[in-house]
């Protein structure tokens, strides 16, 4: 089933585990039920650094915990992949996430904690016209993503705090897209600071469905 389905029957803690990339619009919520190509890439790598970053023993307990306490799908996912997203709140308003703004962002989310982060990117996501032309700045690790059937390229960046939970993928275009990859773009897993204008897309014209991301975007490598 997608997760973006899941997310309309009200399974939220689910989908905020994979990251958002389809928008929804509070006024015409069905447009998201689709994933695009951008968001099964953010998926497959969110799986695969829980998957790598996982003991034997957190997954063993993780998965106990969510065939025992698990009430709905949402949760036995959420547990299954070691997140805890028992802290974000999806009802957090746009002056809160602006609290959150710096000299050279309207929202910074390098200034939040992960439920935080969560929270925001719902927020974005679920509102996105709302927050349309808002310049974001987010941290996290570089990673790339290409359509097979059409040879599309994605960049994104994936936020998560220090014990690799509350994972989240944002989309991004560096500049005005002209920047060649791989020849200019980091690595797969660099850490980078990404700063650049929220805005709303559609795979093409005849597409029902809006997507997010970043465009128009600085990407500075963070050397730690």
């Amino acid at each position: 089933m997608n997760i973006f389905k899941r997310y309309m029957a009200g399974v939220l803690a689910g989908v905020m585990m994979f990251g958002l990339a389809a928008c929804g619009d509070k006024s015409a919520k069905s447009k998201a039920g689709k994933q695009n190509n951008v968001q099964n890439t953010i998926n497959q790598q969110v799986a695969k650094e829980s998957s790598s970053e996982e003991t034997t023993e957190a997954t063993t307990e993780a998965t106990t915990e969510a065939t025992t306490e698990a009430s709905t799908e949402a949760t036995t996912l959420a547990a299954a992949a070691g997140n805890d997203t028992s802290g974000w709140n999806p009802d957090v308003s746009a002056e809160d996430i602006e609290k959150y703004s710096s000299e050279d962002a309207d929202i910074d989310l390098t200034k939040m904690d992960s439920n935080m982060i969560y929270s925001t990117v719902y927020q974005l996501t679920y509102d996105a016209h709302s927050y349309e032309g808002k310049i974001v700045k987010m941290k996290g690790q570089y990673y790339v993503g290409v359509d097979e059937e059409t040879g599309v390229t994605y960049h994104f960046v994936l936020m998560k705090d220090a014990l690799a939970c509350c994972q989240q993928g944002i989309e991004f275009i560096w500049g005005d897209g002209s920047h060649v990859y791989p020849d200019e773009y980091p690595a797969d897993g660099t850490d980078v600071i990404v700063r650049g204008t929220f805005e709303t897309y559609k795979d093409n014209p005849d597409d029902p469905y809006e997507y997010c991301r970043i465009g128009n975007a600085s990407l500075e490598v963070v050397n730690e």
